[in-house]
């Protein structure tokens, strides 16, 4: 193969070079994947099996952290391929067929983020039913005056000393526990991480859907 009327490349040299380069890629996606399925099976025995504190609800937020790592990486790598296609097409690709071309590599990505929603479902529902229970004990205590449930919740033996008020205060405090432990960091890298870049993109299909109607 000749380039530029200047360098010979053999055929061969090109063969094993793309061999090569597929093959690196092989491994790649191999160890995304493994390195994919040993979080979701580790954050799934830990959402089984971590004892469950609504006094300390705010330290599930860690749970959250291999899905925001795998989403932060999934939307730098649909930035970067997007901006490929982009480049190497001169932007006459249109949207639709944009978005059909990007298909491999978007939708695994969605369908490896719903996975994730799994454990984090499990989680939520001994959540939900830890509130509920407690929940339960303050109600029967602030409706029918009933304050012997409470030496059962996590209040405990202080049942006697608390006052209306107080009781309020802690059903208040109980309900505003938040069952998903992701979604205060979502909320920040939604502000933070995503939405700068997201928006570049947003940008861009807006451009290449208008041009195409045009």
């Amino acid at each position: 193969m000749q380039l530029n009327d200047l360098i010979l490349v053999r055929m061969e040299y090109v063969f094993f070079a793309a061999f090569g380069l597929y093959w690196l890629e092989y491994l790649l996606v191999i160890f995304c994947i493994d390195v994919f399925f040993r979080q979701l099976l580790c954050l799934n025995k830990v959402s089984t099996c971590i004892r469950i504190s609504l006094l300390e609800a705010d330290h599930y937020a860690v749970l959250a952290n291999p899905m925001l790592r795998f989403l932060r990486l999934y939307i730098f790598g649909l930035c970067i391929i997007f901006a490929s296609y982009t480049v190497f097409t001169s932007g006459e690709l249109a949207f639709s067929s944009l978005l059909i071309v990007m298909m491999p590599f978007y939708l695994p990505g969605l369908f490896m983020l719903g996975l994730f929603m799994l454990p984090y479902n499990r989680f939520k529902r001994r959540i939900h039913v830890a509130k509920t229970i407690e929940l339960n004990h303050v109600h029967r205590a602030l409706v029918k005056g009933d304050k012997a449930h409470l030496k059962s919740s996590l209040i405990g033996e202080d049942a006697d000393m608390v006052s209306r008020v107080d009781l309020l205060y802690y059903e208040e405090r109980i309900g505003k526990i938040k069952e998903l432990p992701f979604t205060d960091k979502i909320r920040g890298m939604l502000l933070f991480g995503v939405l700068p870049p997201l928006t570049w993109v947003i940008a861009a299909l807006i451009e290449i859907f208008i041009e195409g109607a045009l």
